[in-house]
This record gives structure tokens, sequence and C-alpha cells, in this order.
């Protein structure tokens, strides 16, 4: 998650020079400092990098808090997505299963996952 709060300041922060993106991450790498400038005209930006750069590793979200997060924008069908993985908080192997049938490779074999998605989601015991 750290290096994810440099890459995403990276990728919001405009450079002007390469000199000025090292002294600029220099900083906030060694002494968590963002731009003042930046950081008041980009709020939720600033938030978000904070988040992920917190000194304390346990501080730092996982990547579900971050996937459900209001800092991060939702995409077209993400809300869909969100509500089955919201009603499978408590049960980690529904959730390995549904993950890796979502990233599997094979249409045939995943092609059910995206009909259970839209069709509303979790209901109980899937198997593998």
């Amino acid at each position: 998650m750290y290096s994810l709060g440099v890459v995403a300041f990276e990728l919001w922060h405009p450079f002007s020079t390469g000199m000025e993106r090292i002294t600029l991450l220099e900083s906030l790498c060694d002494k968590g400092h963002l731009p003042p400038t930046w950081a008041h005209t980009h709020p939720q930006q600033a938030t978000l990098v904070r988040w992920l750069l917190a000194p304390n590793p346990t501080e730092r979200p996982t990547a579900r808090e971050l996937l459900g997060s209001p800092l991060l924008p939702a995409s077209v069908g993400d809300e869909q997505l969100q509500d089955v993985l919201r009603s499978m908080d408590d049960n980690p192997d529904v959730v390995d299963t549904v993950l890796d049938h979502l990233f599997c490779n094979s249409t045939a074999r995943c092609g059910w996952v995206w009909v259970f998605v839209v069709s509303g989601g979790y209901s109980g015991g899937l198997g593998r």
C-alpha cells in the first residue's frame, strides 16, 4: 500500500522538472510531507495518499478497505461488485472463490460469475 501511495502521488501531481520530482518524493517518503498548495487544492487525493503512506503499516488500508473507501471514485459496474463483496464480508472462503473465478482465464469456466454478480449477488455457499 505504501508504494501505491507514492505512485498515486506521482500520477496526481504534475512535476516541472526531474529535480522537482526527486525533491518532492524525498520529502514525501522521508518526512511524509505533501506540497501544501497541492494538498489544499486536492484534499481528497491528499487524504488518500496520507492514508496509504501512514508511517505505521497497521494504519494503512488493506486492498479491500481501499476499494470500499469513498476516497476512490466508483466506476460503472463497481456498485454491483461492491454489493457482492459486502454481502460476503465474514466468509473469506467465499470471497476467495469469487475472486479466483473473477480473475481466471477461462471464459467457459468463469462465465457463471458474471451472471452471479449481475443477478444480485451472494445467496450462500459457492462451490469451487
